[in-house]
C-alpha cells in the first residue's frame, strides 16, 4: 500500500514550495528512486526543471514531460503536470491540487503544502481522500522551520 507523506511549509510563496521540492529530489537521487513530480501546470513544470537544471555545484538529472508524451524517461526525475509515464512506481511528488488518480501504484506520495489558500484548500482535501481510503498518512510540520528561507 503507497505511503503518504503531507509536509507542510510555513511561507506562501510558489518559489519556496519548489525550493523545498528540489530538498526532496537531492534525498531521493541520493537513495537511488525514480521520481514522477505532478506540477499544477505547465508553468509551474518549466520553472522546476528549470532550476534542477540550474543549481550550483549539483546536478539534477530530469525530463520535463509535456502531457502524455514520451520521451527521455530514463531520467532519475521526471516532471509533468498530467499522468506520469507507466513504468515508475517508485516515489511521486504532487503538487497539482487534485488526487492524483494513479497514486496506487506507486510505493510512496509526496504532498508538498505551504500556506496559499488554495494549496492549504487543497491539501485538506486530498488528505482526507487519503484518510478515507485507508492509506497509512505522515504529517510533517515544516512551519516553525527557518531553513525554507533563501
Amino acid at each position: 500500500m503507497t505511503q503518504i507523506d503531507f509536509y507542510i511549509i510555513g511561507s506562501n510563496e510558489p518559489a519556496r514550495r519548489l525550493q523545498f521540492v528540489m530538498k526532496l529530489l537531492l534525498k531521493a537521487l541520493a537513495g537511488g528512486h525514480e521520481t514522477f513530480v505532478c506540477c499544477a501546470g505547465e508553468g509551474e513544470a518549466e520553472a522546476l526543471s528549470e532550476k534542477l537544471w540550474s543549481l550550483d555545484n549539483r546536478f539534477l538529472p530530469n525530463a520535463f514531460i509535456k502531457g502524455e508524451e514520451g520521451g527521455s524517461e530514463n531520467q532519475p526525475i521526471i516532471i509533468g503536470y498530467e499522468s506520469p509515464p507507466v513504468q515508475l512506481h517508485d516515489l511521486y511528488i504532487n503538487l497539482a491540487p487534485e488526487l492524483p488518480p494513479e497514486f496506487s501504484r506507486f510505493e510512496r506520495l509526496m504532498e508538498v503544502i505551504d500556506q496559499q489558500a488554495s494549496v492549504l484548500a487543497s491539501g485538506r482535501k486530498n488528505y482526507k481522500s487519503y484518510q478515507d481510503k485507508h492509506y497509512p498518512l505522515r504529517r510533517h510540520d515544516l512551519r516553525s522551520q527557518v531553513s525554507q528561507t533563501a
